[in-house]
């Protein structure tokens, strides 16, 4: 027991010195933007805000999505217990995959690599940080990359194939996206514009010239 908890201690000490590295990175990084010539403006949302602001974004997106589909393509959920099965395990596997499909979005739009992308667990969620300036067009990529991968496909294969059991899935996809949804809207105001992504908090630092 005292060795696992000394190993405890000792995972919780190295997240905290990884989160001061990111965020002293980050504070470098913005200073720099700005003795370059670049005015800083704050995007950063506290996480009971952007939690509140995305479920207004992705709420409407979802009731779109569920009533369309029981409009033009609802379908049962044939053996039930299985399908109930396949949903929550696609869920919770989909929960790291979200957070990796940002990294890969940033990857492929702004050719950054991967070494730039960092994935790790805050209070016990994982979570997508990218340490270098992006574009807002290459920053907007990556934010929706998981939405569109893990929500609109599965939502579009559920009218073709008439799977509810997907459509659900599709649906919850979306509505935990919110926060994705809320930086999109945001960053679609500064598409020519540089951003940085923050390392802790939900948002970005849009550097303007």
């Amino acid at each position: 027991m005292i060795k696992l908890g000394w190993e405890y201690m000792t995972r919780k000490e190295k997240q905290e010195q990884a989160r001061r590295e990111k965020t002293s990175r980050y504070h470098a990084l913005c200073s720099k933007m700005e003795a370059d010539g670049y005015r800083a403006v704050d995007a950063i949302y506290s996480s009971e805000r952007a939690s509140v602001l995305g479920l207004f974004c992705a709420v409407p997106v979802a009731i779109v999505m569920g009533v369309g589909y029981w409009l033009f393509a609802s379908g049962s959920l044939g053996n039930m217990s299985y399908e109930v099965f396949v949903f929550v395990a696609a869920f919770f596997i989909s929960i790291p995959v979200h957070e990796v499909l940002h990294g890969v979005g940033w990857c492929i739009a702004g050719k950054v690599k991967w070494s730039h992308i960092h994935i790790t667990i805050d209070s016990n969620m994982p979570l997508c940080h990218c340490d270098v300036p992006l574009k807002g067009t290459q920053y907007l990529v990556g934010c929706l990359f998981p939405v569109v991968v893990l929500g609109f496909i599965p939502a579009a294969l559920s009218f073709v194939f008439s799977k509810t059991s997907v459509i659900l899935f599709a649906t919850l996809s979306v509505i935990i996206a919110g926060g994705d949804l809320l930086l999109s809207l945001r960053a679609t105001k500064h598409l020519n514009d540089m951003i940085i992504d923050h390392p802790t908090q939900a948002g970005f630092v849009v550097f303007i010239k």
